[in-house]
Formats: structure tokens, sequence, C-alpha cells
């Protein structure tokens, strides 16, 4: 009995304390702004054709959700994708699991 008791009091307690935490706002400040465009890579596919063959409905209804025109960025493989994205070059890359730990 003792036991449910303690169980059920920390159990609102942890409740409770979750409910009142805030998040951070996603307001953006003057310095910060959106994006023009979205630049787009697959690191496991190379070439504009491939791209657009493969994710060019992807890019589609990606483009119409965030009200943003993304456009492809083709690579040759995931070590050419790193140096974009350091390099501002690109947005985001899709990759596989062990190109994500790789890059």
């Amino acid at each position: 009995m003792l036991k449910r008791r303690s169980f059920l009091k920390y159990s609102l307690l942890g409740l409770g304390g979750c409910s009142l935490a805030k998040g951070p706002s996603l307001t953006l400040t003057d310095q910060q702004k959106y994006p023009e465009k979205l630049r787009f890579a697959v690191t496991d596919l190379s070439g504009l054709e491939t791209l657009e063959q493969d994710f060019g409905q992807y890019r589609e209804v990606l483009a119409e959700v965030l009200a943003l025109p993304v456009e492809f960025f083709p690579v040759e493989n995931y070590s050419a994708a790193a140096p974009a994205l350091l390099a501002n070059e690109l947005d985001f890359a899709m990759a596989g699991p062990s190109e994500y730990l790789l890059l």
C-alpha cells in the first residue's frame, strides 16, 4: 500500500513538473531571417537527372508545405556533401545511417 502511494505521488509530481516546463520560443529576431530558397541533396544519388526522377515529387510537396522554393544540389557522394554543408552552399542532405555517422 505504501509503495502504491509513493508511486502515485511521484508520478503526479513528475506530470506536474512536465506540464509547467516551458520550451524556448520560436520567434525570429531581427538578425535571423527565413531563407529565400532551400538547397537539398541526396548523398547516395549523383546527377541532377537522377534526383529529378527519384525525388521530384518529394521536392514539390516539400516546397508546398514549407512555402519555400526547394532546389536540388547534386553531389557525387557523402564526402562531397560535408564541405557543402559547412560552406552554407547546401541547407540539408538526405543520408543513410552509416553516411550520417561519417558526415
